[in-house]
């Protein structure tokens, strides 16, 4: 078999000028401009994608520290209820020395006086 001719012989071809074609470049100048107009929409629509996302985790967030006061509050209330029951107050009042009052402590008021106390100067009984 015969060997391939390999031409080893760089070649340099007359360098050819061409006029700018004016509809080739306002093509191009369109296409980019419309280009860069559906990136920076991509972009956009990615940045407020990524607020919601977070927005939707800050949310979340918030819900779980309002579940949590919600049951603090519900157990806050249960105890205040708790020490307010009478028998709880009457239970605190004789750890520190009180007592219920008994009937002989007071004495009976006498309605002559009392009448006489409540009425207006100036005016007599009947």
């Amino acid at each position: 078999m015969t060997q391939p001719y390999i031409y080893n012989k760089r070649i340099r071809n007359a360098p050819i000028r061409r006029r700018l074609d004016r509809r080739f470049v306002s093509w191009v100048m369109i296409s980019a401009t419309i280009g860069t107009f559906v990136a920076s929409g991509f972009v956009f629509s990615a940045r407020c994608h990524f607020e919601a996302v977070a927005l939707g985790y800050e949310t979340q967030q918030k819900r779980v520290l309002i579940e949590e006061h919600e049951k603090e509050r519900r157990q806050l209330e249960h105890e205040r209820s708790k020490a307010l029951s009478p028998e709880e107050l009457e239970q605190r009042a004789r750890k520190i020395g009180l007592r219920a009052p008994e009937l002989r402590q007071f004495e009976p008021a006498d309605t002559t006086t009392a009448a006489v106390r409540s009425r207006p100067a100036g005016q007599r009984t009947r």
